[in-house]
């Protein structure tokens, strides 16, 4: 079970690489849960219908016990059992491990719980990428027992040429490389660890695919819910492919646009675009008012 975590300074892309990890295992039909909010309509096609779960920002060892296993495959030679097979293994993010699991924390009683969860984890068929500033702020028991690669994150665009980039500052030219991300990825924690593989992502395929602004918090985290698939989003409104217009005409029953008949009001348009934690604060504030209360007809 490949257990990793990312670290890099702030906005070397630990999110990004986690999310390009992510689109990967959602394109394979593969389950994922995640504490950040992602957009799948950016990340996959319009028509797909795989889904995500979303856990709280700071999830709690209830959250975990409810999403399940990784893989419900059966194992073939057990009836009854599943399958070990880690090609079929789902994917769990957590991201700002340093406030998740800071080490001056290390007492918490609910926190056991969570790393007792993890640590069997590879049992329940899920695979687990953790995205930190540096691993010497977490807990130990996390940074020595469940670790199993570290990714070290950075960014082309902050590098220099040598020699050559002093001679297109000095022609007035761009002197950077072009904006990539590159995980390193190494087997084990220590310095000397050998490196084993590396990732490329481009921000143009993946940043919009999740929120850069997210601010994690425990007071306005949105509950423990599925992220509808594109096509139920987005899919559904779309025209299908020619052939199968052809062939639909061809029966008698051609296709016809789905219509929204019911659109949102204006306020509501401006609200959907603001992140989570703005439109719950929209939402308490309209409850608060009896906005939402239905008036009963006189019968």
């Amino acid at each position: 079970m490949p257990t990793y975590a990312l670290t890099g300074g702030l906005g070397s892309g630990k999110s990004l690489c986690a999310t390009g990890r992510m689109q990967e295992y959602l394109r394979q039909g593969r389950r994922v849960a995640t504490n950040f909010n992602l957009y799948l309509d950016k990340l996959l096609h319009p028509r797909s219908q795989m889904s995500c779960i979303r856990l709280p920002d700071f999830p709690t060892i209830e959250d975990l016990n409810v999403i399940g296993r990784g893989h419900y495959i059966p194992d073939k030679n057990r009836p009854g059992h599943y399958a070990k097979d880690e090609r079929h293994n789902g994917l769990i993010v957590l991201d700002e491990c340093n406030v998740l699991f800071n080490s001056r924390e290390w007492g918490d009683k609910r926190r056991a719980a969570v790393i007792a969860w993890l640590r069997h984890s590879r049992k329940l068929g899920w695979d687990v990428i953790y995205t930190m500033q540096s691993l010497d702020a977490i807990d130990k028991q996390i940074r020595s027992g469940l670790i199993e690669h570290e990714g070290v994150c950075k960014r082309t665009d902050r590098l220099s040429i040598p020699f050559i980039g002093g001679l297109l500052r000095y022609l007035g030219l761009p002197s950077r490389p072009p904006r990539v991300h590159v995980c390193s990825v190494k087997y084990g924690i220590t310095h000397s660890a050998l490196v084993v593989d590396r990732w490329f992502y481009r921000g143009l395929t993946v940043q919009g695919g999740y929120d850069t602004n997210q601010v994690f918090s425990e007071t306005d985290s949105p509950g423990l819910h599925t992220v509808l698939p594109p096509f139920l989003t987005h899919g559904r409104y779309l025209p299908p492919p020619l052939l199968k217009r052809c062939l639909l005409w061809a029966a008698g029953t051609p296709w016809r646009p789905v219509h929204n008949y019911k659109p949102k009001l204006p306020l509501v348009e401006r609200i959907q675009r603001l992140p989570v934690e703005r439109r719950l604060e929209f939402f308490r504030r309209f409850e608060a008012t009896g906005a939402f209360e239905v008036e009963k007809c006189a019968s």
